[in-house]
């Protein structure tokens, strides 16, 4: 197969990871669930692609998911932060890791870039679903800003990396061997 082939597969994968972050955001923001979704595309291209073609896709999903949530622009640096760190799950010692040390190498990056971008930015209030947990944490047991989003971010982003990791990694092993040696 030719390098041009499989540029092409991959930007096809990548082209798949934004309508699946896209979804995913979408589905878990009407649904109002604790976690987050809109890595999940993301995190699939990082783990069969590489970050090459992860990186772009997550970018390129905040600016779409900009149409129905004001607050994924500035959040395009936690979707690089995921990127890259679920890009290292491709390297054979990571990918022999528990799914719950994944979740961490992933969710714990994402956790503080996204806790600085909710707190600086948005004053903790974004339109996750999480951010009423943070309300009282920072309104009601009166802790600082900052402390409570990183508290609600690691939680949730756990959650979040843990969820996606295991539907990412059924997904990758039930892909035929025939398209796997294309990507």
């Amino acid at each position: 197969m030719t390098v041009e082939r499989k540029r092409t597969v991959r930007l096809s994968f990548a082209a798949l990871g934004v309508c699946l972050n896209i979804l995913g955001s979408f589905l878990v923001m009407v649904t109002r669930l604790p976690i987050y979704g809109d890595t999940f595309g993301t995190i699939f291209v990082a783990v069969f692609c590489g970050p090459f073609y992860a990186v772009p896709c997550a970018v390129l999903s905040s600016l779409l998911n900009a149409s129905y949530d004001p607050f994924a622009i500035p959040f395009i640096p936690n979707g690089i932060t995921v990127a890259l760190f679920a890009s290292l799950l491709r390297q054979p010692k990571m990918a022999r890791l528990p799914l719950v040390v994944k979740a961490l190498v992933v969710g714990f990056p994402a956790s503080v870039v996204s806790s600085i971008v909710s707190a600086f930015v948005f004053g903790g209030i974004t339109s996750a679903s999480s951010a009423y947990i943070v309300q009282v944490l920072y309104g009601v047991l009166h802790l600082p800003l900052l402390i409570s989003v990183f508290v609600v971010q690691v939680f949730t982003d756990f959650a979040d990396k843990f969820i996606i990791l295991a539907i990412v990694t059924l997904i990758i092993q039930r892909i035929p061997q025939r398209i796997k040696e294309k990507v």
